[in-house]
Formats: structure tokens, sequence, C-alpha cells
């Protein structure tokens, strides 16, 4: 349209907190209302409950999108961007660097399979008991309260992502309508392409499936991601489902909250599909493994492959 992509917004899954309630009321742990506090918390947990139990989870697989996802929450969280207003790298800036620290010292409270987790084996662990929180997708908390699928129905609770641990980066301090925020953002569209042969067809589908009435359904039978659509969070079959069960609806409160006042969005130019699903996961993969350095010098190298990447357009 007018030379633009476009297309009508179909879900949003975000970043919540995730945590067992349980294991911090029985540790008189405060709540992860901040970094801090979910870093404190989850070593407490994992010195008082480990190796069975660890304080939290991750999806840090490398090479894979998952990985750059957690990354970006650090990121921004200590108030530092991926790129700046000049278009370049900032990942390796002072706050760059103090977000791998801290996520060093996380990384420490994971279990030790993390490195080969992306989502699914995070959401599993927590689901299983074997870690007691995650800062992740909020489409996982219906799968926790299901007692068919999962060892943690009815102890988890959601609340909305940690305070960032510095000031958070406007959008006019990053690049390429990057907005920071600790609750990272994903989401889809439906759109028709120029080459459909029914397009009527496929606009009244659209239509259908992004409805207000369409989107409740979906909401109740399955729970998950957060809707699109606001008045989806108030209708009285989606407050109805807000009971501890498979397809839980109690969490979309916390995730309609993340949305308007937490939501991170990464940047938009045309080598964001190889940047965050492979040059910067790789790079990050490496680092944890070991194979490239210090933080600094990775993140240096890391630098240099985006800019030059960037700069071809």
């Amino acid at each position: 349209y007018e030379d633009r992509m476009v297309g009508v917004p179909y879900d949003i899954p975000i970043f919540i907190m995730q945590y067992r309630k349980d294991v911090w009321d029985e540790l008189k742990l405060p709540p992860p209302a901040t970094l801090d506090d979910l870093l404190k918390a989850s070593a407490a947990i994992t010195d008082a409950k480990g190796p069975d139990m660890y304080g939290t989870s991750g999806q840090m697989k490398s090479g894979h999108y998952s990985l750059e996802c957690d990354w970006t929450a650090w990121l921004w969280g200590h108030g530092g961007s991926i790129f700046g207003p000049d278009g370049k790298f900032t990942g390796n800036d002072d706050a760059g660097l103090a977000a791998m620290a801290y996520w060093d010292k996380l990384k420490a409270t994971m279990p030790p399979g993390v490195d080969g987790w992306t989502w699914d084996g995070e959401g599993q662990s927590v689901g299983q008991g074997v870690a007691a929180s995650m800062l992740s997708w909020g489409e996982f908390f219906p799968f926790f309260d299901d007692p068919k699928a999962s060892k943690v129905s009815g102890l988890m609770e959601a609340m909305v992502p940690p305070k960032p641990a510095a000031t958070l980066r406007t959008v006019e301090q990053t690049g390429f309508g990057e907005i920071p925020g600790v609750g990272h953002q994903g989401g889809s569209s439906l759109a028709v392409s120029k080459y459909s042969k029914s397009p009527d067809a496929a606009w009244i589908f659209m239509q259908w499936a992004t409805s207000a009435d369409t989107q409740a359904l979906i909401t109740v039978l399955g729970g998950g991601t957060g809707p699109t659509r606001t008045s989806v969070y108030d209708d009285p079959r989606v407050l109805a489902n807000a009971r501890v069960g498979a397809g839980t609806t109690r969490h979309l409160p916390v995730v309609r909250d993340t949305i308007a006042n937490y939501m991170g969005s990464e940047p938009d130019l045309p080598a964001w599909a190889e940047l965050s699903s492979d040059m910067i996961p790789v790079a990050l993969g490496k680092y944890f493994a070991g194979q490239s350095g210090s933080a600094k010098e990775s993140l240096d190298a890391l630098k240099t492959q985006v800019d030059d990447l960037v700069a071809k357009g």
C-alpha cells in the first residue's frame, strides 16, 4: 500500500516475568520486581535447591533467534540499545558490557542445558520444575497451569518485567525505530499478497481471523499469546477463564500492562532478519561457549560484522 508493506496485527507474544510463588514464599524472597531482585533470588534458589531446581531459565541456543531475544531484554534493561541514531551498532558500549556481566551471573543460576534450548526447552524446564522462573513469552503461562502437561499447575505467578537497572534509552537515542524495553515483543501480521489469485476472499478471511469475536474464542480455547484488540481483554468470556487450569487467562492483565507500558521492540531494517537470526546469536553463542574471548572482544568483533552488513544496505 503506497509502496509500504502493511498487514493486520494478528498476535503479540511478549516477555513477562513468570515465577514459582511457592518457592519464593518458602525462601522468603521478595518478588522479582527489579533485575537485581531476579539475580539475587535466582542465586538463592539455586544455592538452596540445586541441582534439582535452579533459580531461573533461558532460551540460549547458539545461532538461534531465541538467544538474540534474551540478549535484547538484558541489553535494554541496562540502558543499552542495539543501534545508535547514526545507525551504528552500540551493543558493545558500556551499557552493553554491563548487560553481559549481568547475564553471565544470571546464567550461573540456570540449568546446565540452557545452552541447547530455544523457547520450548526454556518453557519445559519451568513446567517440569527444573527452573523456578523465567522472563519470557507470556503464552507459556496457560501451559504451566495445565495439570496434564505441567508439574507446576497453580504454582506460577505472572508479573510485569523487572524494572531496568538503568534508564531506558529513548527512541531518539536508538536507530531504525528500535524501542528499548525489558518486555521484548514479538508478533505477526496477516497480509494479502499482490500475487494472490483471490485477494477479496483473503481479505474477508483476515477480517474474520483478527475480529474481536474470533480473538476472544482463540484466547478462551487456548489461552496463550496476547490479543491485539484491547476489547478482547475485557470480554466476559476471557475474564471468566481467569482461573487455574489449562488455557487460563489469569496472566492476561499482566500481558496487557506489559504491552502498554514495558514493551521493547527490535529495529526495522532490511538486514534485521540475518542479524537477529544468524549473526548476533552466533556471536553470542560463541561467547558463552568460550570461543571468542571476553565480552568486550566478542562484542567489538560483532560490531564490525554488523556495521559492515548494514552498510551494504
